[in-house]
C-alpha cells in the first residue's frame, strides 16, 4: 500500500574499512521493512508505508521545508536539519522529484553525526501518486555506530511524515474544504416526496456515514442520477445533474446489486473498463488497482468464484479506474462477514488517507458506520445529525 524506500548508502570514504556485512541492523519505526541488496556494497534498503499524491507533492516539499526552517530557529536542540537543493530530474517515463537535505546530531564534545539526504517522490507515467525514497550517506561519524545514525536519521524523517499525515486534508490538497454541498435538495418519486430540503456540506477528505429512509435517494441525487424536485446537489460548485458531463468522472458510485461481468476474470473486467475509460495502460492500471485493493491473488479467479468480501473490494478496485475525488456507497456492508466488513473499512480508510478520495457511505444503523468522521440521519425525509463518528478529518 505505502511504498516509501529509503537507500541507505555509508560512503567507503568515511569509513574505509566498513563492509555492508559488518554493520548492524539498526532499529527502524515501526512497520519499515529493512532488505540488504547484497549486490551493492554497503547499500540498505527500507520500505516505508507512505504515499504522496499528485495533487499533494509541491505542498508537500514546502512542508518540509519549512519544518527544515523552523528546526534553524530553534539553536538549543541537538539535531539539525539543513535544505539543500530541490531538483527535477523527470524523463518521458518517470517523473522524479528530489529534495537534497543535510541531518545533523550531536552530543556535547562527546557523540555526533551528520548525513547527507535525498528525498525522492517518483512515479511512473499515468500513475497518481508518488512514492517516497530516502538515500542516507554518512557524512561524518564520531562515536557513533553507523546502524545507530541510519535508525535516527529514518526516525527523524519519519516524524516529519507522520506530522505532514496529520495535516487537514484542505491544506494538504491546496483546494477549498468543501467538495459537496447540498442547497435545499428535495427528490420527489413516484409522486411521493422522499427527501425535502436538505441542506448540507462535505469537506474534501471526510468520510461521511448516512442512515435513514431515503438515503439511496440521497446518494442518487449526489451522483447526478436522479433530477431534484428542486434546490441542487452541487460537486466543486457544479451541479452534478445539469453537468452531469464534466462531474461524472470525478465521481465513483457503487449502488446494491451493481456487479462485474460473471462470466470473465477480475483482471478481465478491469482491462475492459479501463479501455472505455481511454486508459492507454491498461495492463499495468489493472495490475496497480488490483494491488492495491489487495485481489492480485483473485486476479484471475472468476467472479462467480469470489467470496463476498472479494467480490466488494472488486468493485471499490473498478472506482479506481477514473481519479475520483468523490466516492457514494450504498450499503457495502450487507451481506457480509465482520471480518470482511472489516477488510472494507480498513480499504476505504486506506484510500481517504493516502489518496484523499472523500467518502460517503451508507448503513442500516450506527454500528456500521462507526468509522466515519461523521455519521447523519435522516428522518421525515430530512436530515439530522445524529452522530459525531469518530471525530473531524485530517485526511
Amino acid at each position: 500500500v505505502i511504498s516509501m524506500a529509503a537507500m541507505v548508502t555509508v560512503s567507503a570514504s568515511v569509513i574505509p574499512a566498513l563492509k555492508a556485512s559488518t554493520i548492524a541492523t539498526p532499529q527502524l519505526p515501526l512497520k519499515w521493512k529493512l532488505d540488504h541488496v547484497p549486490s551493492k556494497s554497503d547499500m540498505w534498503l527500507l520500505h516505508v508505508p507512505q504515499l504522496i499524491s499528485q495533487p499533494e507533492l509541491r505542498r508537500f516539499f514546502r512542508f518540509i521545508k519549512g519544518r527544515f526552517d523552523e528546526m534553524q530557529l530553534l539553536r538549543a536542540i541537538p539535531e539539525k536539519m539543513e535544505l539543500r537543493d530541490i531538483v527535477d530530474e523527470s524523463d518521458q517515463g518517470r517523473d522524479v522529484r528530489k529534495l537534497l537535505f543535510a541531518y545533523s546530531f550531536a552530543q556535547e564534545g562527546s557523540r555526533a553525526f551528520r548525513t547527507e539526504n535525498e528525498l525522492v517522490a517518483s512515479r511512473d507515467a499515468g500513475s497518481s501518486t508518488y512514492a517516497v525514497d530516502l538515500v542516507i550517506r554518512i557524512a561524518m561519524l564520531y562515536n557513533y555506530q553507523p546502524s545507530e545514525v541510519v535508525m535516527k536519521t529514518a526516525k527523524a524523517v519519519r516524524r516529519l511524515m507522520l506530522q505532514w499525515a496529520a495535516t487537514p486534508s484542505s491544506e494538504r490538497w491546496g483546494q477549498t474544504a468543501e467538495l459537496v454541498r447540498l442547497e435545499g435538495l428535495s427528490v420527489v418519486s413516484n409522486g411521493e416526496e422522499v427527501l425535502r430540503d436538505i441542506n448540507m456540506s462535505i469537506m474534501r477528505g471526510e468520510i461521511v456515514g448516512l442512515m435513514g429512509e431515503g438515503r439511496r435517494a440521497l446518494i442518487l441525487a449526489m451522483a447526478g442520477l436522479c433530477k431534484p424536485s428542486s434546490g441542487s446537489a452541487l460537486l466543486g460548485g457544479m451541479d452534478t445533474y445539469s453537468r452531469r458531463d464534466e462531474t461524472k468522472d470525478a465521481i465513483g458510485t457503487l449502488l446494491q446489486g451493481t456487479e462485474l461481468y460473471e462470466g470473465f476474470s477480475l483482471r478481465w473486467n478491469l482491462r475492459f473498463l479501463a479501455k472505455l475509460e481511454g486508459r492507454a495502460d491498461v495492463e499495468v492500471s489493472a495490475n496497480k488497482i488490483l494491488e492495491r485493493c489487495n485481489l492480485s491473488q483473485h486476479a484471475d479467479e472468476g467472479m462467480s468464484s469470489l467470496s463476498s468480501g472479494a467480490r466488494r473490494r472488486a468493485m471499490i478496485a473498478q472506482t479506481l479506474i477514473k481519479d475520483v475525488s468523490l466516492l457514494l456507497m450504498e450499503d457495502p456492508f450487507t451481506g457480509l462477514r465482520e471480518d470482511e466488513a472489516k477488510g472494507i473499512v480498513a480499504l476505504l480508510m486506506d484510500l481517504n488517507r493516502s489518496e484523499g478520495i472523500t467518502i460517503v457511505c451508507t448503513g442500516r444503523n450506527a454500528g456500521e458506520l462507526a468509522f466515519c468522521n461523521r455519521i447523519l440521519a435522516l428522518e421525515n425525509h430530512t436530515l439530522d445529525m445524529k452522530a459525531e463518528g469518530r471525530g473531524e478529518a485530517n485526511g
